[in-house]
């Protein structure tokens, strides 16, 4: 969360930015840079996604037995904390929450998509401490983005209020 935050902070400044950028002309049509990038940034972290979930399919499959229970199919790649199984780095920590949190910022995505595969599969955390601690770290980190947000005049709240009334 200490990392999250600042972060937060960051994305919806970058946002703000990037509303104030020009067109530029791909194939005749102009488009705002603001949108392409944050088309290009979704579609490169469905991509990540996808690949993290095709590759947990294929070391699924390959060490697939009768057993049901999937827990010792998840990649380890465990790349922070492999010396000492019950520590871990707080710097890295840090740095995953300032990403996180940038990402949250700017594209209003983090704990669940990103927070989850990475605390699972880089630190190697079980997956039960992981589900409860990203869902502590969502609210307030949300709960300042949107406030951030407001201020920023980025919400719009007719919107806002369709969608809370569908869901």
């Amino acid at each position: 969360l200490v990392g999250t935050i600042p972060g937060v902070e960051i994305g919806a400044g970058i946002l703000n930015t990037l509303k104030t950028a020009s067109l530029i002309s791909i194939h005749g049509r102009e488009i705002l840079k603001m949108d392409l990038i944050l088309n290009l940034s979704y579609i490169f972290l469905l991509l990540l996604a996808a690949l993290i979930m095709l590759l947990e399919y294929i070391k699924w499959s390959k060490n697939k037995v009768k057993s049901v229970d999937l827990s010792c199919y998840k990649i380890n790649f465990c790349l922070f904390n492999t010396d000492k199984p019950t520590s871990i780095s707080i710097v890295f920590l840090l740095i995953l929450g300032f990403v996180i949190g940038i990402l949250q910022g700017l594209l209003g995505v983090g704990g669940g998509f990103i927070m989850v595969p990475a605390l699972v599969n880089l630190f190697c955390i079980p997956a039960v401490i992981v589900i409860g601690t990203s869902l502590f770290i969502i609210s307030p980190s949300s709960a300042y983005g949107a406030v951030t947000h407001i201020f920023k005049g980025n919400v719009n709240f007719i919107l806002v209020a369709l969608i809370l009334s569908g869901s």
